[in-house]
């Protein structure tokens, strides 16, 4: 289900421009996806779905690597390139 949901989200808008509506879906969808590996909330995740949210989170550092799309996007990818490092590097 995360696939699906990451697929939809991200893959029309590798390489080019991404709308402010966009940018905030897809900010929320990989702050949910944070808050999934990290723990901090009271709903407490099987270790199976860990995993996938963190294959998820992955998965779209690399989306947001692509390049292509006006500085506003540049911004976006960076920004969301920036957090999902840094939850990833909590993990450890």
């Amino acid at each position: 289900m995360l696939s699906d949901l990451t697929a939809a989200i991200f893959k029309a808008d590798i390489g080019s421009s991404v709308n402010s509506f966009r940018q905030n879906l897809q900010i929320e969808y990989t702050r949910q996806l944070i808050e999934m590996v990290s723990g901090k909330e009271k709903i407490h995740y099987m270790n199976t779905v860990i995993a996938s949210a963190v294959y998820q989170l992955k998965e779209i550092k690399k989306m947001a690597t692509a390049a292509g799309g006006d500085l506003s996007t540049q911004a976006h990818k960076e920004y969301l390139s920036t957090i999902i490092t840094n939850a990833l590097r909590e993990l450890k």
